[in-house]
């Protein structure tokens, strides 16, 4: 709502929501401090980070939160990476700032795991990347496949289906 104010307050608005964001990224970074091992801290802290227009602070704190809870050994009760919705928030952020090389070597470190399920996450991310780069009918087509495969990660199939939508629209 205030970031995206209108009218004669508008910049009275962002000034009040700008500091409404560095109070909870000072809350979130002493709650870090003082709860290492809560991992869902580190994905909130990073978002309130992106909230505040700094990318690079919400990847800091995201490999922070990878290193504590690495994908290779902490792994859940269903077999999956604990820290997966990290390591997918992070390649959200490197596609925004555009840094797609990074992006393939997450996909390669998912598909080390030897999981089937972390392989459908690193597809999802190559498909994406090859819509990135305009290889409209590849990307519409790995989307296609994948899509059935991301059980339990709603965000991406969701994700997927309107990309591959998008995708179908450019042929």
């Amino acid at each position: 709502e205030f970031a995206a104010a209108e009218g004669a307050d508008a910049v009275e608005k962002r000034k009040v929501a700008g500091k409404h964001l560095d109070e909870a990224a000072k809350y979130f970074s002493d709650a870090l401090e003082r709860y290492p091992d809560r991992m869902d801290l580190y994905e909130r802290a990073a978002r309130v980070e992106l909230f505040r227009e700094k990318p690079e602070v919400a990847l800091a704190v995201i490999q922070k939160g990878l290193d504590i809870f690495p994908l290779k050994t902490e792994i859940d009760g269903t077999g999956l990476p604990r820290a997966i919705h990290l390591a997918n928030l992070k390649a959200e952020i490197l596609v925004g700032q555009k840094k797609f090389d990074e992006v393939r070597a997450m996909a390669k470190e998912l598909r080390g795991l030897n999981n089937p399920r972390m392989a459908s996450v690193a597809e999802f991310h190559e498909a994406r990347l090859a819509a990135i780069e305009e290889k409209w009918a590849e990307a519409a087509t790995r989307l296609q496949k994948v899509r059935t495969r991301l059980v339990g990660f709603t965000e991406l199939e969701a994700l997927a289906g309107a990309i591959q939508g998008f995708c179908h629209t450019q042929l």
